[in-house]
């Protein structure tokens, strides 16, 4: 799901209104200031007016000066940041804001897109697929604990659970992991049988997560497996956008690989899955991988090195119960 060129026109006009705004929003604050303190502007233009004369004379290799310069406009702020506060203007009255300080929203730090500009993508991306519906009814909110039954106890290691009280702790995990992803953002690995809740989950994460203007990609691991192949390779005409998918997979907050066990493997797939998963762990970055596999069939389907990293650095999410998929199109 890459960003076609009329969505990524979509946020670059958003990036142009807002520098619009706070543009017009200085000048606004400039009239009133001025027309208050006569001063503030005169200062305004005498730094101006120095940083443009020494400007003129690195150009010709003279660079004496500066010292000078720098202590000139050291006084000048200071007698400005003293009117500020003398007529009762906040201290940053008279500064460009932005609204997000880190790209000056412009959407690129340094070589490479900005944050801001990655969780306004995959914002979009989820509305414009139909995926942000699914989260409206798929959420922290709309979960209902009552589908999972009380009295079907089953083992788990050498202790018994019911279905309802396992989801009830991971429920609980869930919600304790969305609210402190700024500070701890762990990996998660879902197993257990289809339609125990794992893709349910998944989505509450997600929703919980994006409002909170985190950014998330939510993929299949079929999809995810075909995008490294189609970058790697030049598979077909899509490989431009495979290959810009593949760097918001590096740079999301939190990546999503659903249904793990379905894609198509080969040694280059798997390896390349690895590369993928050992590379968000090694710079702290979240994944979450569901998979319809139990632990023991996920050891025997990949390498000692993935699982390994699974086992390791991944909190492990055991899911059991009836299909509820199946419950839900029963009742109809």
């Amino acid at each position: 799901m890459p960003l076609s060129n009329s969505q990524y026109d979509r946020i670059m006009r958003d990036y142009s209104a807002r520098a619009l705004f706070h543009a017009n929003e200085l000048a606004e604050h400039e009239r009133l200031a001025y027309a208050a303190v006569p001063r503030l502007r005169e200062i305004k233009d005498e730094v101006a007016s120095l940083c443009a004369s020494q400007a003129r004379k690195k150009i010709l290799g003279d660079t004496s000066g500066e010292l000078d310069l720098s202590q000139k406009l050291s006084f000048l702020a200071a007698e400005k940041a003293n009117l500020l506060e003398t007529y009762e203007f906040p201290a940053d009255y008279l500064d460009l804001k932005y609204d997000c300080p880190i790209c000056k929203d412009t959407g690129v730090d340094g070589h490479r897109r900005c944050k801001c500009f990655t969780v306004r993508a995959t914002q979009l991306l989820y509305t414009d697929s139909g995926l942000k519906n699914v989260l409206e009814a798929e959420n922290f909110d709309t979960f209902d604990l009552s589908r999972f039954p009380e009295d079907d106890v089953r083992s788990m290691g050498d202790k018994k659970i019911s279905v309802r009280d396992n989801m009830k702790n991971i429920l609980a995990r869930c919600k304790a992991y969305a609210e402190n992803f700024d500070r701890s953002k762990k990996s998660l690995l879902f197993t257990g049988p289809v339609g125990c809740g794992k893709t349910f989950m998944t989505h509450c994460i997600a929703k919980a997560l994006m409002d909170k203007d985190f950014s998330v990609i939510y993929q299949s691991a079929d999809r995810f497996c075909d995008t490294l192949a189609n970058a790697q390779f030049h598979n077909d005409d899509s490989y431009d956008d495979d290959a810009e998918l593949m760097q918001m997979y590096e740079d999301v907050d939190l990546l999503i690989i659903d249904d793990l066990g379905t894609e198509y493997a080969n040694s280059y797939t798997a390896a390349k899955l690895f590369n993928y998963i050992n590379h968000r762990i090694s710079y702290g970055q979240a994944t979450i991988i569901s998979s319809n596999l139990s632990i023991a069939e996920l050891t025997k389907a990949y390498t000692e090195r993935m699982t390994s990293r699974f086992f390791g650095n991944y909190d492990i999410f055991l899911f059991f119960g009836p299909d509820q998929r199946r419950q839900k199109y029963s009742k109809k």
